[in-house]
């Protein structure tokens, strides 16, 4: 599709799938830097492009001499600047510039590993919008997620229901969030007018999802790995809920 077919397209459904915005070797090694820092159970990570939150989800790698214990904070230093220069990446932000002809602020980063026999592997969330957290009242906030594994339902990937982003934020029952391997998600009641759709797709694609969107996704039942980035971005001047544990914050793309 060309730049004015992914618009209306991204208008109607209110997603969209670019292929080979990052290349597999990019993406082998975002998962290099970023395992470094997980737990033994592959706990979701957030807010990895900020050196106080990597540090706090890491501690128990903060072990053994002096010098391995600077060592591992330079190594967290290192990290968050490379995952800081991916939020700003302009293969990303400029994709989001010509769908909404406005500019942007991130808000937040995270890594969803959905690491085979861990207990997030089962992670499957609710049917949610994004936006329930952020509560951005005009719907000027959106999430890309990058694909660094190949993605298929075996191995968790995410659905949605195209269109139902033009239902506006609704109403949902509240459910524990990132660090939940069960059930999370402040799960909605998908109206019957739309229909599941499954995101598939291959390692370095991108997959752009405007804020109200509803969807959900699969527990990784497969021998694989299923990770995937996630950023989320909001037009510029508009409002937002930083989140007590998100800690949400405007950051400059420049």
């Amino acid at each position: 599709m060309n730049l004015s077919h992914n618009k209306l397209f991204y208008e109607e459904n209110g997603y969209l799938v670019l292929e080979n915005v990052l290349s597999r070797d990019e993406c082998k090694y975002i998962k290099d830097l970023l395992e470094q820092h997980t737990t033994d159970d592959y706990t979701n990570m957030l807010n990895p492009d900020r050196y106080d939150f990597l540090v706090a989800q890491s501690t128990h790698r903060i072990t053994g001499s002096m010098r391995d214990r600077i060592d591992y904070l330079e190594k967290c230093q290192y990290t968050s600047v490379r995952i800081r220069e991916l939020l700003r990446d302009r293969r990303v932000v400029g994709e989001l510039e010509h769908l909404y002809e406005k500019k942007f602020y991130g808000l937040s980063t995270h890594m969803i590993w959905k690491k085979p026999d861990t207990k997030f592997s089962e992670q499957a969330w609710r049917p949610h919008q994004d936006n329930s957290y952020s509560k951005n009242k005009n719907g000027l906030t959106l999430t890309i997620n990058i694909f660094l594994d190949d993605v298929t339902k075996e191995n968790g990937c995410i659905y949605n229901y195209p269109g139902s982003h033009k239902e506006g934020l609704m109403e949902f029952e509240s459910h524990q969030g990132w660090n939940n391997e069960n059930k999370p998600g402040n799960e909605v009641e998908v109206p019957s007018k739309y229909k599941k759709n499954d995101v598939l797709g291959n390692t370095g694609d991108m997959y752009i999802q405007h804020g109200n969107l509803i969807h959900g996704s699969y527990p990784n039942k497969s021998k694989g790995m299923r990770g995937m980035y996630s950023s989320t971005y909001i037009v510029k001047g508009e409002e937002f809920e930083s989140g007590y544990n998100a800690m949400r914050k405007e950051i400059g793309l420049k």
